[in-house]
């Protein structure tokens, strides 16, 4: 059943890119009292490693609006110098690309939903939908989960935002939200309407804070909400969403800012109701074993992108000022030379013993610049893939490092662990909100295997002896051709090559020419070997 929130009229805009209004929420604990805006300790413990986070996620622009935050003005240099040396500088965003490929490892095989809770077929097409030729030879249906944010985003997409929000921030949160609906009698009335639930992502910036570990009691929210104020304009508010749980029931309560400062009221507020236990809607995906608020696993790697910046500042401002070589004049003084307005004027100076030379620096003088910002760039990588994977800095073997990682002990190993904890649990309370036994909601597989093993010509020729001692069907070993990588698809299992090897031999105990559309008999070995 849906629950009376009224979202409606509210227009609550998505986590920019680069960061939420949620740092000002540590200047609220300045105060002696305390309000529903005043963020917990975690958050004030952690707002200086978001912070850092946003303005290298916003890139350049916010660099340069942070100023001397992230690069600071020399001693003896005026304004108007440091504001023509901000305005040169530039970010190479290594770090925000990094993140993306972190996040895309995990994600490099598509999410997939199962139907492991006893969900009926009609509930769940409406849930995960179909393709033909998996579920039904009918014409394909869309599932909720193709548009999980009613904004487009489907579960992959879904849920690459949010491993990113939470490989940023440490931590992040989903907000499964089921509009209010008035005078609904019955499912069909509905799905008449359209009602559905949906998801909305939260980044750690704007989670004020929480109450409970094994069960939460409490949450509160910061949002942006955008309302018309007159006949063209519009206003942003702040309003901050707090959901809680008693031993009967779960509700949710709107509090905006009213009109003396630090004083927030109730704005709106009402229960859910859902199928099963009564909870509150929010599910965390935190980037730590122990599901804590901890800072940002590469919050490392962002200082020396920070770095990288400010060298690359320097470097950029010591190459312009040095781009134009400077006129020098010995034995004479300004007035001997009069006005020059520009070095491809005429000079005429009047004393004899007097000269003019060009100055300009060596070239080899900007080297160690160009070798730091190189020395950078790699010790981020190096870094990153470290602080990820778990690679040591002793030689192994790469084999050894695929091992490593697959033991469940890297950083991308627990994300893909706690992703996969986070999606099930999302999908339980879009259950319950649809009317639906969270016992029976659908659950999820997110990709364990982070290394892409590319194929070379020794694996093939390996696999062809497989083949041709029939452990490997043919059929299979022409798919790992097709993808280009050691590694079976999902839909593989042991049962399922068994079968294809036995439809094999059976059907090459047929003569060929009885059926000359019968596959080639086993690959033929390299004569060579």
């Amino acid at each position: 059943m849906p629950s009376n929130y009224e979202q409606n009229h509210l227009y609550r805009t998505p986590a920019p890119s680069g960061g939420t209004t949620g740092f000002e929420a540590a200047k609220s604990s300045d105060n002696d009292k305390p309000t529903v805006r005043t963020p917990s300790l975690d958050h004030q413990r952690l707002a200086p490693y978001w912070q850092d986070v946003a303005a290298v996620r916003g890139g350049t622009i916010a660099m340069r609006e942070a100023g001397e935050t992230y690069l600071p003005m020399e001693p003896g240099e005026d304004a108007d110098a440091y504001d023509r040396r901000l305005r040169r500088a530039t970010l190479t965003p290594i770090y925000t690309r990094l993140v993306r490929a972190f996040a895309s490892m995990i994600l490099r095989k598509p999410v997939r939903v199962e139907n492991t809770g006893g969900l009926s077929n009609a509930d769940f097409r409406v849930i995960a939908g179909f393709r033909p030729g998996q579920d039904d030879p009918g014409e394909p249906v869309t599932g909720h989960v193709e548009n999980l944010d009613r904004q487009g985003s489907d579960l992959q997409q879904f849920a690459f935002d949010w491993l990113c929000e939470a490989i940023h921030y440490g931590h992040a949160a989903v907000e499964v939200i089921y509009p209010r609906a008035d005078e609904i009698a019955t499912r069909a009335d509905e799905v008449a309407l359209g009602l559905r639930p949906h998801w909305s992502l939260y980044s750690a910036p704007q989670l004020l804070g929480k109450r409970g570990q094994q069960k939460i009691e409490r949450v509160r929210l910061l949002q942006s909400v955008t309302e018309p104020e007159g006949e063209w304009g519009e206003r942003l508010l702040e309003q901050v969403m707090v959901y809680r749980l008693d031993a009967s029931a779960a509700t949710w309560e709107i509090y905006r800012e009213g009109e003396k400062e630090n004083e927030w009221a109730s704005y709106d507020n009402g229960e859910l109701e859902m199928t099963g236990d009564a909870e509150i809607p929010i599910v965390f995906l935190y980037s730590d074993r122990k599901g804590q608020a901890v800072p940002p696993p590469m919050i490392e790697v962002l200082h020396l992108n920070i770095r990288h910046y400010q060298v690359s500042a320097d470097m950029d401002n010591s190459l312009h000022v040095a781009a134009v070589p400077r006129l020098f004049f010995f034995g004479c003084n300004a007035d001997d030379l009069g006005s020059v307005g520009s070095v491809s004027e005429a000079v005429c100076i009047p004393k004899p013993e007097a000269r003019a030379e060009w100055s300009a620096p060596n070239p080899d003088a900007f080297k160690p610049n160009f070798e730091r910002l190189q020395n950078l760039a790699t010790e981020m990588m190096q870094l990153g893939l470290s602080t990820m994977t778990l690679q040591k800095n002793v030689g192994e073997s790469a084999e050894s490092k695929r091992l490593d990682r697959n033991q469940g002990d890297s950083q991308l190993a627990i994300l893909a662990q706690n992703l996969q904890h986070s999606l099930d649990q999302c999908l339980r309370l879009h259950c319950a909100f649809l009317g639906i036994d969270p016992k029976q909601a659908p659950t999820t597989v997110v990709n364990r295997d982070f290394d892409l093993m590319t194929m070379t010509p020794e694996m093939v020729k390996a696999l062809t002896g497989v083949v041709n001692a029939h452990a490997l069907s043919g059929r299979t070993f022409l798919e790992l051709l097709q993808q280009g990588e050691v590694g079976f698809s999902d839909e593989w299992s042991p049962d399922l090559e068994l079968q294809r090897l036995a439809d094999e031999e059976a059907e090459q105990g047929v003569p060929r020419d009885d059926d000359p559309e019968l596959p080639l008999p086993a690959i033929a070995a390299d004569e060579e070997e």
